[in-house]
């Protein structure tokens, strides 16, 4: 996941397709950096919403995992 906002603290969540919580973090994140989530073994194979929530908004990517 690639992070382009600016840097501070940011919520990052994975949620499956009906909206259910499966993953929760924090982490200080600045512009610019790829990030990477190990859930290996904690998720089935399928498509997730990622969100990612700082002070000034919010955005989400869908990935797949196999």
């Amino acid at each position: 996941i690639h992070y382009g906002g600016i840097s501070e603290q940011t919520r990052i969540e994975v949620l499956d397709l009906s909206g259910r919580l499966v993953h929760s973090e924090q982490r200080y994140l600045s512009n610019g950096q790829r990030i990477a989530l190990d859930l290996n073994g904690r998720l089935a194979n399928g498509a997730y919403n990622v969100r990612l929530t700082t002070s000034t908004g919010r955005s989400a990517q869908r990935v797949v995992v196999e």
